[in-house]
């Protein structure tokens, strides 16, 4: 992922770089890069491998702002509430389109002030178990939960996210039922 990252984040510097030219002198001062998560996690780890490729290849001051809180969303209306002067970013996550879904209502509306510029990064989701669990497979997983219902817990790195919605997708299609356990601060 590192190097996919480097790589993403030296073609997009130099994309801006090339269209800033054309439009006005950009970088004219610092950018901002917000990450609505707390410091220690892999959106922060991206942000900051981005930011220095940026401030490297566009010879400016990068800095990463960590604004967590609320599965995303104070970070995401700190940037929707920003001057719209191509110098504040949020480095996000897939919960802006979850979050809509999920909260009755946000202090920001993401269709009209926040616009997409690139995707950086991609994941997949692992399951993965104490060895030391009578389970080597999924199937092996799911028969167990299905012996102790309520009983097994599952961690998530917070409630309404991606990773709770696929533990909570799973249980309802194999007829499962875990406990969820949120750990804050380290965002996927």
């Amino acid at each position: 992922m590192r190097l996919t990252a480097i790589l993403l984040a030296a073609a997009l510097s130099q994309a801006l770089a090339a269209s800033a030219a054309l439009a006005q002198a950009w970088p004219a001062k610092p950018i901002r890069i917000v990450v609505p998560f707390p410091a220690g996690g892999a959106v922060d780890a991206l942000g900051r491998v981005f930011g220095g490729v940026l401030q490297e290849q566009l010879k400016t001051t990068v800095v990463i702002e960590n604004r967590g809180g609320a599965g995303g969303n104070v970070g995401a209306n700190l940037v929707a509430k920003a001057p719209p002067d191509g110098y504040t970013f949020l480095l996000n996550t897939n919960g802006q389109a979850i979050s809509p879904a999920i909260y009755k209502s946000l202090p920001y509306d993401s269709d009209r002030e926040l616009a997409r510029v690139s995707a950086l990064a991609g994941t997949s989701t692992v399951l993965v178990v104490n060895k030391e669990l009578p389970a080597k497979d999924l199937r092996e997983f799911i028969a167990l939960a299905k012996s102790r219902p309520g009983k097994l817990n599952y961690g998530s790195t917070g409630i309404g996210n991606a990773l709770h919605l696929t533990m909570e997708l799973l249980m309802k299609e194999t007829g499962i039922t875990m406990q969820m356990v949120p750990f804050g601060g380290r965002p996927s």
